[in-house]
């Protein structure tokens, strides 16, 4: 800035004798002189005073860079010092404001607190959340059970827990029913809902009632005046899957039902099945209230709004269709629900996820990892439906489970062009007769709605 100035002296000099305009006394250069030598003189002082603000600021950036360790801490240390440097260039140039920038600019950075910082010893944060230690303990799971890298559902799965496994606890997450557990020599999350202190006892036989149907082998046949069902039992990709083709004349014994009648209240697959009186159940789409699907249970509508759902049943014309964004049935898709059902158009709703098989081809994008999967089907014909039940996660002992894709596969290969998922994992359930067909052993899971036909 100096070496600048003293070129502006001397353009202005060269100017006036140019011009002609200075007398022999030089008086106007003289006074030009002094003038540019006293902005020097303040320009060094500034210098001197730049010098001086930021060796304090320097020092304390020094000690807070020593003393913290966080990422957190040095973020903080260099903030002050671009702050300081700044409000110190500003300085410079603004002379009203010296005073109070040079008090700012040499005010140290902040250090952690070591209330803040320090944890207690039954505690350790781990990411976002923090978890408190506690003994060791065995816990068992009474369901099939996700263990995740995190204590979300949106964290990676490292395993599954089948029912009436082991595992060891090591921690609970705070305000949170999540426990932090052992897990193949790893630290994994499993939801404390699901774990018991209490081993679950393992039986093959859930019925309630000695009147209730044993299941002796398959393929299970059954026929009646207006319908024929057979359900079989097949070993496909690693995993056991339970089929069950359903063929009927009188459209209104298929049909949907909330928990326990009520819209949001949850009951077990069996109990809802001797409840309606179903022949057949399976668990439903997972429509809780909270989500705000659109809604119809056997001809009545529990939450009303634009159709647009994966797919839909008509007792009144006994087709399974999509009423999707993309490909839904012409005259359903995106129409008022109550409108559809006052019309006769639609019965019930299906909304757990986009269709996996359309018009014969394979649409599951998402393709998901193998597990216990529910999901139905359909080959477009009036009165002919498919419900498919698979094991996984081992929870049989021996089936992987099945991904989107491969329940796609699966019902192409039992002539179906339309299929959509419903819920699955721990609430996959098959019920004939009171009697649960699948893996699904012990306590069962308690879900909002159910499949059936009676």
């Amino acid at each position: 800035m100096k070496t600048m100035l003293r070129k502006l002296m001397v353009y202005v000099l060269t100017f006036f004798i140019l011009m002609g305009s200075l007398g022999e006394d030089n008086s106007y250069a003289r006074s030009l002189e002094a003038t540019f030598g006293m902005l020097e003189t303040t320009l060094a002082e500034k210098e001197e005073t730049i010098e001086e603000v930021l060796e304090p600021v320097t020092e304390a950036t020094t000690e807070a860079t020593t003393e913290v360790t966080t990422e957190a801490a040095t973020e903080a240390a260099t903030e002050a010092t671009t702050e300081a440097t700044t409000e110190v260039t500003t300085e410079t140039t603004t002379e009203t404001t010296t005073e109070s920038k040079k008090e700012s600019s040499t005010t140290e950075a902040p250090k952690p607190s070591t209330e803040e910082t320090k944890e207690p010893a039954s505690q350790k944060k781990e990411d976002a959340f923090t978890v408190e230690n506690v003994d060791k303990k065995t816990m068992y799971a009474t369901t099939s059970l996700n263990v995740r890298k995190g204590p979300s559902t949106s964290y990676e799965t490292l395993g599954a827990l089948s029912y009436a496994e082991a595992v060891t606890v090591t921690g609970k997450v705070n305000d949170s029913h999540w426990m932090r557990v052992e897990y193949k020599n790893k630290t994994g999350y499993a939801s404390g809902k699901y774990l018991s202190d209490k081993k679950p006892e393992v039986s093959t036989n859930t019925s309630s009632s000695s009147s209730e149907s044993k299941v002796s082998g398959f393929p299970i046949n059954y026929s009646d005046s207006t319908c024929k069902i057979t359900i079989t039992k097949e070993w496909f990709e690693n995993a056991y899957v339970y089929a069950a083709h359903i063929t009927f004349s009188d459209y209104s014994r298929f049909g949907t039902t909330c928990g326990k009648g009520s819209y949001g209240s949850k009951e077990t697959t069996t109990s809802a099945a001797k409840r309606v009186g179903a022949l057949l159940a399976v668990n439903g789409c997972y429509s809780a209230p909270n989500l705000n699907y659109p809604v119809a249970r056997s001809g009545k509508v529990m939450n009303d709004k634009n159709c647009w759902v994966p797919a839909v049943y008509s007792r009144w014309n006994g087709k399974l269709m999509s009423a999707w964004e993309t490909g839904g049935t012409p005259g359903i898709a995106g129409v008022n629900l109550s409108s559809l059902v006052n019309n006769k158009l639609v019965s019930d709703t299906f909304s757990f996820g986009p269709p996996i098989l359309a018009e014969g081809s394979i649409k599951a994008g998402s393709d998901g990892s193998r597990a216990q999967r529910t999901f139905i089907g359909t080959n477009g014909s009036a009165g002919d439906i498919w419900l498919f039940v698979s094991d996984g996660r081992m929870n049989d002992g021996k089936s992987s489970g099945l991904t989107y894709k491969q329940c796609a596969r699966y019902m192409q290969s039992k002539g179906c062009t339309f299929g959509v998922p419903l819920d699955g994992g721990g609430s996959s359930t098959m019920v004939w007769k009171g009697q649960v067909l699948n893996a699904a052993k012990g306590n069962q899971r308690s879900v909002v709605d159910f499949v059936y036909f009676k």
